[in-house]
């Protein structure tokens, strides 16, 4: 039996610079949804993540510097995830883009979608959100 409530970490700040994208993909495999992902920043992916996991609902705490995730047809094939994330921006600006739709995305706002839809999700600086897996 599973235990009612868990609490996972990760941070890129202790992973090499050429094995951050590789980590980070994987640790987001593991606590939420198989996603790509890539930085164009010179100082590499910073990020870092808290996620809080209470039976079927997960919330979680993600920090990160300028970056994109992208959760394209091959992935959604290979990892079904029946769920819907909201995301409240708490800092930060990103644009978000799913079913020919682009927002931009700042500080206080909410972007809800469905997972098993392809998307991308770029923050253009750095930004905190929280993350809410239904």
């Amino acid at each position: 039996m599973e235990p009612a409530f868990q609490i996972t970490h990760a941070a890129t700040a202790s992973v090499p610079e050429e094995q951050r994208i590789d980590y980070w993909q994987r640790y987001n495999r593991d606590a939420l949804v198989d996603l790509k992902c890539s930085s164009l920043s010179t100082a590499g992916l910073h990020a870092e993540q808290t996620n809080y996991c209470f039976s079927n609902l997960k919330l979680a705490d993600i920090a990160g510097n300028d970056h994109v995730i992208e959760r394209d047809q091959r992935l959604i094939r290979s990892f079904h995830k029946e769920a819907v994330f909201a995301c409240l921006m708490e800092r930060g600006k990103a644009y978000f883009v799913q079913d020919g739709q682009c927002m931009t995305v700042m500080a206080g706002e909410t972007v809800i979608y469905n997972v098993d839809r392809a998307y991308l999700y770029g923050f253009l600086c750095e930004s905190r959100q929280f993350l809410l897996d239904m």
